[in-house]
């Protein structure tokens, strides 16, 4: 046994080292189905939510504006438009860009510098009248055409974000705004070792400085996407030279919530699981990343308002500048500008979507934190993790080795199912993500080195056990025995049966000694087979006494129902076997059998010199002494109440009394077998009906009904050894009434 436990715990150490979390990372088969587990939640909670984002809208550059206000990119005059008819006509809250503005867009003025620059170069050929008006004309015009500056004035003064992405190219295109401020829980700023879990990028592509300079703020637009190219998470802070620059969504955030805009970031922590500024907080993980949150399938949809799956609103970028759009679905909101046209490369695939916008994806951080249903894996996410799964493993792995194959699967079984359960709860209640794969793998290998070291255990103990119960059974059963059960005592519920026939004294003294030993061989061996045909276990003969048990040492589910069918044969082989003998000239033979079903202890007991497989307990003389109750009662077969509940509708039966038996305080309800419900004629069906108004006016006390509907009942079925009983029982009560202390329990003094 201790060569078993400290397998099955080395097992399941390996089993911890090969699924476990390192920093985020794991085997690579086990991340996969992770990810494929963690997918499926996600887009299972998606589903589930159905949350609908009134208060986020997205202005989508999609196909129709772009064939109707021209390709991609548009001159930032088309912007401007944009912008003021957001602010102005529409008066959003807040709006933010999904897309930087590294180059200038100013293609015209461009052109007419140049003409300048040749005008410059020309004085002797142009008249000076003619110079200074093409000169005002010049000024005009590049007032008229200068777009950046008129996409900047449209941003200056109002709530306009800017978004830039940064790379580890090292490159760098145009300018970043200013950066965040990141404070520890001290409210000293974040520097050295407390910064190393947030990303380091050199390059970054921003915005020229003119636009950076009207805009109110800004931040990245940086997405990760893992190993199988699906995006999950978002950094929230990315380090860039010794600077910190927060996301487009955190910024928009700080916007909608007027207490935050000016306050610092703040990372809880160390490392940092939370970063927060005003009434907002981010869950974030080691390395900065906020896990993403869909609460819909979402998309681009036609109609917002009906569609199931539309998780935020889009309002087409042309129905803006044409103001087509309805201003209820702007008023106070905020507002991404992206695309969802794959013209513009801006799709990107998550586990929800294979092409969610980055406006959307945007969009749905802010909705997560605005709801504050943020997911999150955080170090002590996977500390509490790692140390239920390593308690849950050697529990199991210990109680394997103690509770037997059987028990320990239904454990492992409850053990997953709680897991399971547990992770599903903290996902809905707490956002709080564990994995759900690796503990399974390991539950499941747990079993399965469970059940290999069990095998390789009882198939050495096997060996042992077939020396043993060789001892008193033939060598074909022994060696059944040997690979398939166990023999160690052992408490369980079984049906106990002993059959005893009547008058075998007085039979036997006028047989030969040949006679007897004849007549007893085949009286025996008729009922040990029946027994061996209907599963029994034949525990001993005494005498001409038998006593078999069900459900030991081989599993029998049926046990009560296969113990009264086997009293039924039992009685049918001695029938038999009576009609031969008196054929022969001798007495007539009649069984008495009794069963109970109860908890027995089973196994192998006796002394070193000889051992054989018995029961012992309550239930066993329970059984002895309902046996011994047939003759009184004139039936051939009595059983308890409990092996009658159990057999349940697969028989009929019919209530004999109840009695309280000699050294037993609690009184018994027996019952007579009939047969099986589809064999009980339909006559005796009736009689037993009268039969049980007859027993209730007993019980009840009312003994002149009872004697008339015995009566009555007699009739009906002639013959029945039961009626003598009663008839002598109530003529008794009749005579001698018992008064108020009446219960209708039947007192036997004696055995």
């Amino acid at each position: 046994m201790k060569t078993r436990l400290l397998f099955n715990l080395i097992a399941a150490a390996l089993l911890l080292a090969l699924t476990a979390d390192y920093g985020g990372k794991s085997l690579e088969l086990v991340d996969r189905l992770e990810k494929t587990a963690y997918d499926w939640r996600l887009l299972r909670d998606a589903k589930q939510a159905r949350r609908k984002n009134a208060d986020i809208v997205i202005i989508d550059i999609d196909r129709d504006s772009l064939r109707s206000l021209g390709s991609w990119p548009w001159n930032r005059d088309l912007l401007a438009k944009l912008l003021n008819q957001l602010f102005e006509r529409y008066g959003v809250l807040v709006a933010a860009f999904s897309f930087p503005f590294p180059d200038t867009n100013d293609d015209t003025l461009a052109a007419l510098k140049d003409v300048d620059k040749r005008l410059m170069m020309s004085d002797d050929e142009i008249a000076p009248e003619t110079r200074e008006q093409l000169e005002a004309q010049l000024r005009r015009i590049t007032q008229e055409y200068d777009y950046d500056s008129l996409f900047a004035d449209s941003m200056r003064n109002r709530a306009v974000l800017l978004s830039y992405v940064f790379d580890e190219s090292g490159r760098r295109a145009a300018s970043l705004p200013a950066p965040s401020q990141l404070l520890g829980e001290d409210s000293q700023p974040l520097a050295g070792d407390d910064v190393r879990q947030f990303p380091y990028m050199q390059g970054y592509s921003g915005n020229i400085k003119k636009l950076n300079e009207a805009a109110a703020g800004g931040g990245h637009i940086n997405l990760r996407a893992d190993s199988d190219g699906l995006v999950r998470s978002v950094p929230m802070i990315v380090r860039n030279s010794n600077d910190y620059y927060e996301s487009l969504a955190f910024a928009l955030m700080r916007f909608d919530d007027i207490s935050g805009s000016g306050l610092p970031l703040v990372a809880s922590g160390e490392p940092a699981e939370k970063i927060s500024t005003g009434r907002y907080a981010v869950n974030i993980d080691e390395d900065s990343t906020m896990l993403l949150r869909f609460g819909n399938i979402g998309g681009r949809s036609s109609d917002f308002d009906s569609d199931p799956d539309a998780s935020f609103r889009y309002i087409s970028a042309r129905d803006i500048i044409r103001g087509r759009a309805q201003e209820e679905h702007l008023k106070n909101k905020i507002v991404v500008i992206g695309s969802s046209s794959e013209l513009l490369r801006d799709l990107h695939p998550t586990p929800v979507n294979p092409v969610t916008p980055k406006a959307e994806i945007i969009a749905a951080q802010i909705a997560s934190a605005r709801a504050d249903n943020v997911l999150f894996r955080s170090p002590t996410t996977r500390f509490v993790e790692l140390l239920a799964l390593v308690a849950a493993a050697v529990v199991l792995s210990v109680a394997a080795v103690f509770i037997g194959p059987l028990l320990g699967f239904v454990l492992t079984v409850l053990f997953s199912g709680g897991f399971v359960w547990f992770v599903f709860a903290q996902w809905s209640a707490e956002g709080e993500v564990f994995r759900l794969v690796p503990p399974l793998v390991v539950f499941a290998g747990i079993a399965l080195v469970n059940a290999l070291s069990g095998f390789v255990f009882e198939w050495t103990k096997g060996r042992q056990l077939k020396s043993a119960f060789s001892q008193y059974v033939p060598p074909e059963l022994a060696q059944q025995v040997g690979k398939t059960i166990n023999m160690e005592g052992e408490s369980r519920e079984i049906s106990v049966l002993f059959s005893d026939i009547r008058n075998f004294t007085s039979i036997s003294e006028k047989l030969t000694p040949q006679e007897l030993t004849s007549l007893m061989n085949r009286m025996l061996t008729a009922q040990t087979r029946v027994i061996h045909e209907n599963r029994g276990t034949v525990d001993k003969f005494i005498g001409d006494a038998v006593m078999a048990f069900w459900n030991a040492p081989l599993d029998d589910e049926e046990h009560a129902l296969h113990s009264v069918q086997a009293a039924m044969g039992m009685q049918k082989a001695i029938q038999s076997l009576s009609a031969e003998e008196e054929k022969a000239g001798r007495k007539e033979m009649r069984l008495g059998v009794g069963i109970c079903t109860g908890v027995a202890n089973v196994g192998n007991m006796g002394s070193e010199f000889r051992v054989a497989y018995t029961a012992l307990g309550d239930t066993v003389n329970v059984s002895s002494r309902v046996e011994g109750l047939t003759k009184y009662y004139g039936v051939p077969i009595l059983v308890t109440q409990s092996t009658r509940d159990k057999c349940g509708e697969s028989y009929v039966f019919r209530v004999v009394d109840v009695v309280r038996v000699k050294g037993r305080e609690q009184a018994l309800k027996i019952h007579e077998p009939v047969g099986a419900p589809n064999l009980v004629p339909v006559a005796t069906t009736k009689a037993l009906e009268m039969y049980e108004k007859m027993r209730l006016e007993y019980v009840k006390g009312e003994f002149a009904a009872a004697m008339e509907l015995l009566r009555q009942y007699d009739e009906e079925r002639p013959g029945d050894g039961l009626t003598a009983f009663y008839r002598r029982r109530i003529e008794m009560l009749l005579k001698s009434p018992p008064g108020d202390a009446w219960d209708g329990i039947t007192v036997f003094e004696s055995k």
